[in-house]
C-alpha cells in the first residue's frame, strides 16, 4: 500500500512542477522534505505589536518556525503566542521528521498535519498564510533557480509553467482531451526521450507569447489555438506516440 501511494503522491507531484521539472523526473520528494527540515528548525522569534490581520508583518513571507512561534504583545507589555507554545512546536516537529522518512510526504500531507494539530479552519486567516509558505517552500524545493514563483491558484493559472496549459498542450497533440493527470511509468518515459527538453522549450516559447498577449490588452487569447501547430513539428511524433500508446488512443 505504501508503494501505490508513494506512486500517487508522486505522480501528483509532477503536475504541480513546470515543463523542465518533468525533464528533470518527479525525484523532488527528497528536495522538499530537506526545505521544509529548515524551514521550521531556524528559531528566529517575531513578535507583533498589533493583531496580526493588521500588522505590516503580514506583508512578508515568514518561515514556518516564525509563524509558529509569533507572539502579540498586550497592552500590558507581556508577550503571548498566536499559534502554539514552544511544547507544542517540538511535538510538530517530531511529527514532521517522522513524516519526511516516508517516499509520499507531499506539500498536501503537510498542510493536512498542521491544519489538524492547530486546529485551523480553512476560512482560517492563519491556514491561508501557512498554506501559502508550504507552497513557496515546495517551488523553491522543485523548481531550484527557476525566476517565477507562484503562490495563489490564480497566479498558478497565470504562470507560463501552469500545468494545465503543459497538460492541454499534450491533449492537442494527440487530438483528445488530456488525462487529468500522466502517472509515474508515463512521466519516467517521456522524460527519457530525445525530444522531450525541445518540446518543453516549444511549449514555453508559446507560453511566454500568450503572456505578452495579455500584456499587450489583447482580449482572452486562447492558447488550445497557439497549441494547434504542434501538429505539424515532425520532432514530436514519437512523443504523440508515447502518449496515444499510454491514453489508449
Amino acid at each position: 500500500m505504501a508503494d501505490a501511494n508513494g506512486a500517487i503522491e508522486r505522480a501528483i507531484a509532477f503536475l504541480e512542477m513546470s515543463p523542465f521539472a518533468l525533464h528533470r523526473g518527479y525525484s523532488s520528494t527528497n528536495a522538499f522534505a530537506r526545505a521544509v527540515k529548515e524551514d521550521i528548525d531556524v528559531d528566529e522569534r517575531i513578535v507583533i505589536g498589533d493583531q496580526y490581520g493588521a500588522s505590516r508583518i503580514r506583508e512578508l513571507s515568514l518561515s514556518l518556525r516564525q509563524i509558529l512561534q509569533l507572539a502579540q504583545l498586550d497592552a500590558n507589555g507581556s508577550q503571548r503566542r498566536v499559534l502554539v507554545d514552544d511544547v507544542t512546536i517540538g511535538r510538530l516537529q517530531d511529527k514532521i521528521a517522522d513524516l519526511v522518512t516516508h517516499e509520499f510526504f507531499s506539500k498536501q500531507i503537510l498542510l493536512g498535519l498542521l491544519q489538524e494539530q492547530l486546529g485551523l479552519s480553512e476560512d482560517d486567516l492563519f491556514y491561508e498564510v501557512i498554506a501559502a509558505r508550504i507552497a513557496i517552500i515546495h517551488l523553491r524545493a522543485t523548481i531550484g533557480n527557476t525566476s517565477f514563483m507562484e503562490v495563489t491558484h490564480s497566479r498558478d493559472q497565470l504562470s507560463p509553467y501552469y500545468y494545465q496549459h503543459l497538460l492541454n498542450h499534450l491533449g492537442m497533440l494527440v487530438d483528445c482531451p488530456p488525462k487529468p493527470e500522466l502517472g509515474v511509468e508515463l512521466v519516467d518515459e517521456l522524460r527519457s526521450m530525445q525530444w522531450w527538453r525541445f518540446f518543453a522549450n516549444y511549449h514555453l516559447r508559446l507560453m511566454a507569447d500568450l503572456h505578452a498577449r495579455r500584456a499587450s490588452g489583447e482580449p482572452d487569447p486562447d492558447p488550445l489555438i497557439m497549441f494547434e501547430g504542434s501538429h505539424l513539428i515532425t520532432q514530436f511524433d514519437d512523443i504523440r506516440a508515447v502518449l496515444r500508446n499510454a491514453w489508449g488512443l
